[in-house]
């Protein structure tokens, strides 16, 4: 009886070894979202590289991509925390999950979306016009490597 005591001992401290930290899954989760940034980085890689061969490196700021980008960078935030929520089994109180997905819709989405038609409908935007909507882009990309990371760590079992 014993033994058979022990080998399941053994089993449990084998089967916990096996069960990532935290700070594994964090990691993981930040890879993979840094993954996902990179492809949403690529166009503009292009872009500037094209803009500065023809000497229009000031124009690449103004283009309205940035506010586009932005304003997916924040759906696929809204995605992914929502995917990671509803996902784990321990249910989070639904007043939190409504009032950061509000200040992340009225505090970000909605100023990205407004830039956008602003931008899109002037012919040459202003200076803080296009200075907004870089500061933006910035803004989303932190805010979905930091609420995407949490929403991944979510949906894979935290």
């Amino acid at each position: 009886m014993p033994n058979n005591i022990n080998k399941q001992v053994i089993e449990k401290i084998k089967s916990d070894k096996d069960i990532p930290t935290l700070n594994e899954q964090f990691k993981k989760a930040q890879i993979l979202i840094i993954a996902e940034l990179l492809f949403i980085i690529l166009p503009f890689i292009v872009i500037g590289i094209i803009s500065f061969s023809k000497g229009e490196f000031s124009a690449f700021f103004r283009i309205p991509e940035w506010s586009l980008a932005s304003s997916i960078l924040v759906g696929q935030t809204i995605v992914k925390l929502i995917s990671g929520l509803v996902s784990k089994p321990r249910k989070i109180a639904w007043e939190n999950t409504a009032l950061i997905l509000s200040i992340i819709i009225v505090l970000i989405l909605v100023p990205v979306l407004i830039i956008l038609s602003l931008i899109m409908t002037t012919d040459t935007p202003s200076a803080w016009l296009v200075i907004a909507q870089i500061i933006y882009f910035f803004l989303s990309a932190t805010l979905f490597y930091a609420g995407g990371s949490i929403g991944q760590i979510f949906l894979t079992g935290l």
